[in-house]
């Protein structure tokens, strides 16, 4: 285990060939696999639309899988369609796709309380995968 220090986030170190910012206390190699791996898959900073480098863009991907169903103070149920495009290679709702779902009805369900001037955080969400849910 690593040494505490006063700054909980680590600061940038320097800045490779390929633009990426390397972390102070991160081993250089799994980063190295993890670019290399990326640009096999055609993945670069090229390739990814800026569109997808803003704030919330996941948003767009899930609003129009979810309908509600009734919306009570403090309560929502939803009806929720799995499409290919969040599903993973095995055909079934991607699990970062099932935490996506569950912040945004979950920040939905707490507008049901809280005033839309107050600020919320959602401090912690812990999901346990009991089984899959297949694309509609």
């Amino acid at each position: 285990m690593g040494k505490a220090t006063s700054n909980p986030r680590p600061e940038a170190e320097a800045k490779s060939k390929s633009s990426v910012t390397v972390v102070k206390d991160v081993c250089a190699e799994p980063v190295s696999m993890l670019i290399g791996f990326l640009q096999r898959m055609g993945i670069n900073s090229d390739s990814v639309p800026d569109i997808c480098k803003t704030k919330d863009f996941y948003s767009h991907l899930i609003h129009h899988i979810i309908k509600p169903d009734q919306v009570l103070r403090g309560r929502i149920t939803c009806l929720l369609t799995v499409n290919p495009a969040l599903s993973n290679i095995y055909g079934n709702f991607h699990g970062g796709a099932v935490a996506a779902v569950a912040e945004k009805v979950s920040y939905a369900c707490a507008r049901t309380v809280v005033a839309e001037d107050k600020d919320i955080f959602l401090g912690e969400l812990s999901i346990s995968y009991l089984s899959s849910a297949p694309v509609n």
